[in-house]
């Protein structure tokens, strides 16, 4: 089988719909008024709002009633998108909220995904926010020309960082160790290569490889698919830049991680696909960690995703016999049924959740620990 991640022409015509409907004022007016934090009630609401506004706008349009789904459930996941972008930005930018607004243009590609290096390199031009986060930012996303001329303007005072700074910002570590040694590229040492940061930063991975010699890209992509803590993104990447033979070899040694992915947006439309080309891999442990993943996703949400409902269904009723009978002897069983059971109008978050919680209050510690793990890399 092989995996591309190209997306097909329904959904980037899908996506350029979206597009106009998110820069709505009215749309960005609520954008803007979402509080960080997780599945607090008035989010919770302006997602709400958000839904009931974005389908007002798809009526007009007059489209096929599995387009007007479509082009939905593109506005929310790009949403999701920039919240998530927000919630990124200010780990780094003191002031974001008054620079990431309304006002700010998101770059987007064409599978609905934002382009992180326009966008990023559109704030880092912005010469209100401070010099030195504006180097952080060009860091983290590996904008290694932005970088070096962002260092080259600042004054030493600005060049100094505190031990708690570098160690919680191991890229931009990097950079700096680079600059001091006066090179004009990063030397890609054995270190660097099996540093963390290459498994969690894709930007990071792909400066990397590019770096290193055609001969060795090859080994060195497939031997970090096959990592177990990588995250989806890396995943992803790694699997769009190797061939058809050694995507299979992903497949067969990390089935749950390439479910995981395609179970990302925009990938999903790949899932079914994939999940029936992977029943002979599957293990029946790893089949209950990805209905896990699912059902923590759709609790995650804080819109109603329904087509993670549908995947779920499709890969429950698809699953193999044995299956579903290992599964009804998991403490997963309760919330999937009631998932499973779900009318597809009325989206059960509280009643799913609190199922979810008390049935992960049956794992041990050490078991409870892994999922939450594995999720975190997943959400």
């Amino acid at each position: 089988m092989s995996i591309s991640f190209v997306p097909n022409l329904q959904m980037m015509a899908c996506v350029q719909i979206a597009i106009p409907i998110l820069n709505i004022p009215e749309i960005q007016y609520l954008i803007d008024s979402y509080s960080p934090g997780w599945q607090l009630p008035e989010n919770i609401e302006v997602c709400t709002v958000i839904e009931k506004t974005t389908m007002e706008k798809i009526l007009n349009l007059r489209l096929a009633i599995l387009l007007q789904k479509m082009v939905k459930n593109c506005v929310m996941n790009m949403f999701s998108q920039i919240i998530e972008c927000k919630n990124t930005y200010s780990l780094v930018l003191t002031d974001c909220s008054n620079h990431v607004n309304k006002n700010f243009k998101f770059f987007w590609k064409c599978d609905g995904t934002i382009d992180q290096k326009k966008t990023v390199k559109a704030l880092i031009e912005n010469q209100d926010l401070n010099v030195k986060e504006r180097f952080v930012l060009a860091s983290r996303f590996c904008l290694a020309d932005d970088a070096l001329c962002l260092w080259k303007s600042m004054i030493e005072t600005q060049k100094c960082f505190t031990p708690l700074e570098l160690e919680c910002q191991p890229l931009v570590k990097l950079w700096i160790e680079m600059y001091e040694d006066r090179s004009l590229c990063m030397k890609i040492t054995p270190q660097i290569l099996e540093s963390s940061v290459l498994k969690s930063n894709v930007y990071m991975l792909r400066y990397a490889t590019q770096m290193l010699p055609y001969e060795r890209q090859r080994p060195y992509l497939l031997r970090t698919a096959l990592k177990g803590e990588i995250s989806i993104d890396i995943m992803a990447f790694c699997l769009s830049q190797l061939d058809k033979c050694d995507q299979e070899i992903i497949l067969k040694n990390s089935t749950t991680k390439v479910l995981q992915c395609v179970l990302t947006w925009p990938y999903q439309c790949m899932f079914k696909n994939v999940a029936d080309y992977l029943w002979t891999y599957l293990s029946r442990e790893g089949f209950c960690d990805v209905l896990w993943l699912i059902l923590l996703k759709v609790m995650h949400q804080e819109w109603s995703d329904f087509r993670l409902m549908e995947i779920l269904k499709e890969f429950w009723f698809e699953s193999p016999a044995h299956f579903k009978e290992h599964a009804k002897q998991q403490p997963i069983y309760e919330p999937l049924m009631i998932a499973l059971n779900c009318n597809m109008h009325s989206f059960p978050r509280c009643e799913l959740s609190e199922a979810c919680i008390q049935s992960l209050k049956k794992f041990s510690p050490k078991n409870l620990c892994i999922i939450m793990l594995e999720c975190l890399y997943l959400i």
